[in-house]
Parts: structure tokens; sequence; C-alpha cells
């Protein structure tokens, strides 16, 4: 047994410890139990080496101190930063991809939480990123995307096709890499599909989000939009993908900072104003009854050209009484055809 764990073991009163399979990295996940949560994990990250500094551990926390707030993530129990150990919560073993096969018909239902998890994701942990962190330091540049095309190249096309990719795919990803380079400004969870979301109740939590980074709005969403373990069917698709605006951002502005969405003006009819705000009256009021002042004479408008109809006359008046009132908003004059 490692030594980490026996001491883990011992400090937090765990027992029964039962290895689990872990992931890429090299972590190690233990499923113990607990004497008030009945079940938990404890958590291995690599230790440094004289030849490697390895800092998965305290990226991980940092990132799950972040994201905890606003996205539904594992909750660190306890730790020990000496061993590079946490305790952290059990969820279980439902992935999102095993309950859609156990219940496709709720794949809708799943799809919706999903997509307000990538809203989450492009939208709030975007804009409230502070830019010196390490995980918004980092990005998908090209080196990292070179290295990932390299492990496909790899392990999808040399070692399971037995053949090399086409050259034309070798040029048509260097132009996809340098477009995508170019608009990595949104937090990306970078590994975002149905084995990474885990069903706790009915609520999706995000799991091995530990090398996030700076990246395009769309890769989450292509990442799970075109998962390689669950094939979704259109409606559930679109229910993936938010509106424009849900995640309340409008195009980058001039700076290349993600801008915060203004509210839409109200739509109006044709020729519609909304009229200025009333100012206050001043002076003694006036008796009910009293007469009312005669309303100031208006200059008579300006004779039009002829052959306009009688209704765009109005809404080219109304258009000019609007910027001589100081009315501060655009308004649409729609002119039927003729």
């Amino acid at each position: 047994m490692d030594p980490r764990l026996q001491r883990a073991l011992d400090r937090w009163a765990l027992a029964d410890p039962q290895p689990l399979a872990g992931d890429a990295g090299a972590r190690q996940y233990f499923r113990v139990l607990h004497p008030q949560l009945g079940t938990a994990l404890v958590v291995l990250h690599p230790l440094d080496t004289p030849e490697k500094t390895d800092d998965s551990y305290f990226e991980f926390r940092a990132l799950q101190a972040y994201l905890d707030p606003l996205l539904r993530v594992p909750t660190i129990v306890a730790s020990d930063d000496a061993d590079r150990c946490l305790l952290v919560e059990d969820l279980g073993d439902t992935t999102l991809e095993r309950r859609l096969v156990e219940h496709p018909e709720e794949e809708l239902a799943w799809a919706q939480k999903a997509g307000w998890l990538l809203t989450t994701l492009a939208g709030p942990l975007t804009l409230g990123a502070p830019g010196h962190t390490f995980f918004m330091s980092r990005s998908f540049d090209q080196p990292k995307f070179q290295f990932e095309w390299d492990y496909c190249r790899q392990n999808f096309f040399q070692d399971f096709l037995q053949k090399e990719p086409p050259r034309w795919l070798d040029r048509m990803m260097d132009e996809v890499h340098a477009s995508l380079e170019t608009r990595a400004h949104f937090f990306v969870h970078r590994d975002f599909h149905v084995r990474n979301l885990m069903v706790h109740g009915d609520r999706l939590v995000a799991i091995d989000f530990q090398d996030a980074r700076r990246g395009a709005a769309t890769y989450d969403l292509a990442s799970l939009r075109y998962d390689a373990y669950w094939d979704w069917s259109k409606e559930a698709g679109r229910a993936l993908s938010p509106p424009a605006g849900r995640a309340g951002l409008e195009p980058r502005g001039p700076a290349g900072r993600a801008e915060p969405q203004r509210p839409a003006a109200q739509p109006q009819g044709p020729g519609h104003l909304r009229p200025p705000a009333r100012a206050p009256q001043e002076g003694p009021l006036r008796p009910r009854g009293a007469a009312h002042p005669a309303p100031p004479a208006r200059p008579l408008p300006a004779p039009e050209p002829p052959g306009r109809r009688p209704r765009q006359r109005a809404h080219a008046e109304a258009g000019r009484r609007a910027a001589a009132e100081g009315v501060g908003r655009a308004t649409s004059v729609t002119c039927e055809p003729r």
C-alpha cells in the first residue's frame, strides 16, 4: 500500500480502500468508508521529482475553488498538501453517458442542463476570471494544438488505422489551428464530454477540469455536441447550443475583451416613440376645473416632396420630433412598400 494512502486512512479515520479506474493522468483514486459521509474518495496526486515539478495538485485545488460558487464540481472534504492528497465527496458511478444509455428518453432534459453548464463556462466564469491566473495565462495556442494533433496522428491514424493522415488534412488542420488561436478568449473546460459529467440526483457535476485554459467559445460546445461516446439527436443537439446572447456576452470589443450584454430594446411598432419622462410640476398646483393654459404653437412641418404617402409623412414627422425633443434611442421607421 502507498504510504500516503495509509497516512490518509489513519488521519481521517477511513477504512476499506478500494482502487478505482483513474483518468488519463497519473492520479490514483480509492473509494473508502467514511465515518460520517458513508463513502468518499481519496485522490493521490503525483509528487515532485528531481527532474520535474508537478503542480497538478495545487492547480486542481485552485480551479475547484474558482468553479465551485457557479459550477457544480466535487466538494473537497479535506486535504494534505505535503502528501498531495485530497479527500473528496463520492459522486457515485453514474456518468451522463451511463444515464443516457439507461434512460434515453431523458436525453433532451439532460441536454438542456448541459447547455446551461456551457453557458456558465462561456459567460460568468469567463467574465469573472482574473487575467493573471494560471488557467487564463495558458491557452489553446499553436504548440497546444500541435500536441493534440500529434496525439491524434499517433493513436488514431498510425496505431488504429495503420496509415498516415492525408496531406490535405494536415494543411486544413494548420489553417483551423491558426483561426482558433485568434479566438482563445473564453474559459474552456477542455475535456467536456459525457464521461466527464457525473449525474448526482437531478444535477450534473463537472469533473476532470484540471487542464482548463483560454480557448474559443465553441470548443467545449463542439466537444460535447460531437461527443465520441454519445450521438445526440438533432433536438438534443439544439438544446446544447445556447441561443445568441444567453451566455451574457456580446461580440468582443476593440480591446479583445468580452463585453457584458446590454439589455435589448423592446420591439416597437412603426413610428412608435417612447415618450420622454415628464418633469415634475413647479409652482402652485392648479385648482381642479381651472382652465388649462393654451399649448405653445408648433411650427408647421416643412412641405414634403410630392408623391409621399400620408403614413410616410407621419413617420417622418415623428422622427423629426424625436430628434428635436432629445429622445435618446434610435427608432426604426417602417414604410409600407409601394
